[in-house]
């Protein structure tokens, strides 16, 4: 976070699961960047916030990312509990 957030002094990370959502929110009181999509020019779409957006779309989530409206930025993830009980139960054998 510290390489990202800019003059953040505050971060907070929360993960809640429910019985059909995963959710994992982040959020900092930094400087902002700016809206849209955050790659630097000539990028790659493994790297940064695009790569993040990807990879949850391919697991049947929804990614929010961007500046809060009062200060700082955020990254709001949701992604389906029986998408990742199936990939847990994929990489262990197990139940």
């Amino acid at each position: 976070m510290a390489r990202h957030a800019g003059a953040a002094t505050e971060v907070r990370i929360n993960f809640r699961c429910t019985a059909s959502m995963c959710d994992l929110s982040i959020q900092d009181d930094g400087t902002p960047i700016a809206s849209g999509d955050p790659r630097p020019a000539g990028a790659t779409p493994s790297s940064g916030l695009a790569s993040i957006r990807d990879r949850v779309r391919r697991l049947q989530g929804t990614a929010v990312i961007g500046p809060r409206p009062d200060r700082g930025f955020e990254i709001r993830l949701s992604i389906p509990r029986s998408t990742i009980e199936q990939l847990t139960t994929d990489s262990s054998g197990n139940a």
